[in-house]
């Protein structure tokens, strides 16, 4: 099998572009000549979570072979060290001019961004991926923050995020590993210098093969440009894969009528999936949600998935406080970054909701366990094998405050069990309880062991209990179980919220959609076909992560789309 030259896959929603292109690493894999040192392929994402996908799928490829466009340009940059990281250096030299960090734009929510508020800084960085000479074309703020910068990087050695990708375009002619076969997903989203790079690496190897969809570009605003796949000057050989998995017929229709409004639509072969689905107005807005939280909680309840998309993130947060206030369970696995998103998960280490399943595994483990049908009247035998294993108990320890609860000098050390080989074996028996809590814990204990005490009373318990700083992080937790079972903090959650830039390449059955618009996007929208084509694409990307239905909710203002002429 030999590549040679560009190839272009179109993969329009739900078509399989990631499937596609892990089935032609494993052909390059599989019928390629092996090159001494060199890779076979090397696969360019535009994100991490990207890089991560198609690294979990099976293929042989080395993994410094999969990542991100910058994460390549980096490594062949010798692994320089980023200026981004040492901005705390640069801020005290700086920064009450020009202070570097806590960006304000979200390449995720940049319909949230607001011109007048976007820092030196981050406009300084979209020029350069524009590929504009901000000497040239910046404003005054933006060339003098760029030369006192250059100059800053220049003594340190620092090379910054774009950088990476400049530096590599200047200097670095050949992609890390000599590849054969360089492949760039989502390449639509590619800004026009990230571009610029896979071409030129893409003139060193064999073949360049980009796969995306123009229609769900959503990064046009830091120069991407869709145009790559539909420009018929650009010699090419074009593949569009035209079957989808996931959308059905009228949600597909509904979608179809709306990318038709871009300025260069252009028809593609693209067919739904044979199911009937659904697209319906509620009576619900961003602002006043109430209305489709019995939706929402029923879908959920019959083991569907449904997912609650908006063009800004702060549009999100009446569902996400409808959503606690009612106990049910929500997050963007997609987005685990924000923790406003994901409140039942932590970023790192044990979350809450670990603590609160590890400390009820006595009660919600007796009915699966045969030796669990204890009968020991008033008093339990110093003796007894608990349900709670050392990592469980280390585990809700951490919760818990310890006066009135942990004798003096023990809870570092029950934390410290996690730490141990075992520990998810080992048993506690009630004789380590009477050694290391308080009376009055003990016998609490004793009753959940013995069954006198229910899931309610152990909630409770536990919620008198927590430490200071665990109140807050735990009172949704706590409020699921209560509503819900225990269940709903074991498993995944059904229930996505996030915006529709966090939900690209994401699908859940049933979509809920806000039309409104932030102050910027509502000007993005009236701007022009250029601003106004990256709304309608946005909005097609929202529409098409539903596998059964859509379910659009009503304008909260007059700064919004109109999607009811779809219906």
């Amino acid at each position: 099998m030999t590549y040679k030259g560009l190839y272009r896959i179109w993969g329009p929603p739900g078509t399989g572009k990631t499937t596609r292109l892990a089935k032609s690493l494993r052909k390059i894999d599989a019928e390629m000549y092996d090159r001494q040192g060199c890779f076979k392929a090397l696969v360019c994402s535009l994100t991490r979570t990207a890089a991560a996908e198609v690294a979990g799928r099976d293929t042989t490829l080395p993994r410094e072979a999969i990542g991100t466009l910058h994460a390549h340009a980096y490594r062949s940059l010798g692994s320089p060290e980023i200026a981004e990281t040492n901005a705390e250096s640069w801020n005290e030299q700086h920064g009450d001019e020009f202070a570097v960090g806590g960006s304000t734009v979200d390449k995720d929510d940049p319909y949230a961004r607001n011109k007048a508020d976007t820092s030196i800084y981050e406009a300084y960085q979209l020029a350069r991926a524009k590929g504009i000479d901000v000497n040239l074309a910046g404003d005054i703020g933006v060339r003098r923050f760029a030369k006192l910068w250059e100059c800053w990087k220049q003594e340190t050695g620092y090379i910054d995020f774009t950088d990476m990708i400049s530096m590599a375009l200047e200097t670095v002619d050949t992609a890390p590993g000599d590849p054969s076969v360089i492949l760039a997903d989502e390449a639509q989203d590619h800004s026009a210098i990230e571009m610029q790079l896979l071409r030129k690496w893409g003139t060193r190897a064999d073949a360049l093969i980009i796969v995306g969809d123009p229609w769900q570009a959503l990064y046009t605003w830091r120069g991407a440009s869709p145009r790559m796949f539909t420009d018929k000057t650009i010699d090419a050989q074009d593949d569009i894969l035209a079957q989808s998995y996931r959308v059905p017929r009228v949600v597909h229709a509904a979608a179809m009528k709306w990318i038709e409004q871009l300025s260069d639509f252009s028809p593609i072969e693209y067919a739904p999936r044979d199911a009937d689905g659904d697209v319906s107005d509620v009576a619900a807005t961003w602002r006043r949600p109430d209305a489709i939280i019995n939706d929402i909680s029923d879908v959920v309840e019959s083991g569907r998935s449904v997912m609650l998309a908006a063009s800004c993130g702060y549009m999100l947060r009446p569902i996400v406080a409808v959503l606690r206030r009612m106990g049910i369970p929500f997050s963007n696995p997609w987005q685990t970054k924000r923790g406003d998103w994901n409140p039942l998960q932590s970023g790192r280490g044990v979350s809450m909701s670990d603590r609160v399943v590890a400390f009820l595994s006595p009660l919600t483990n007796r009915a699966a366990d045969s030796n669990a049908d204890f009968n020991f009247g008033a008093n339990v035998k110093s003796d007894t094998e608990l349900h709670w294993t050392l990592a469980e108990l280390s585990q809700f320890v951490g919760a818990i405050r310890s006066t009135g609860c942990i004798r003096r000098g023990f809870k570092t050390k029950i934390e410290g069990f996690k730490n141990l080989e075992n520990s998810s074996d080992v048993r506690v028996t009630m004789a380590n309880i009477a050694e290391w809590f308080e009376p009055d814990a003990s016998a609490f204990f004793a009753d959940m062991v013995c069954g006198r005490a229910s899931i309610g009373d152990a909630l409770c318990w536990l919620e008198s209990r927590l430490s200071p700083q665990r109140v807050g992080p735990g009172q949704f937790p706590l409020s699921v179980c209560r509503n819900r079972n225990i269940h709903a903090l074991r498993d995944k959650p059904k229930c996505y919220v996030g915006t529709i830039h966090s939900f690209k390449g994401a699908e859940a059955d049933v979509v809920y959609l806000f039309p409104d618009l932030s102050p910027q996007g509502w000007r993005d929208w009236i701007g022009g076909d250029e601003t106004r084509d990256g709304i309608i694409r946005m909005f097609y990307v929202g529409l098409t992560r539903a596998k059964c239905e859509v379910r659009l909710c009503r304008q909260s203002s007059s700064m919004s789309v109109s999607l009811e002429g779809i219906i």
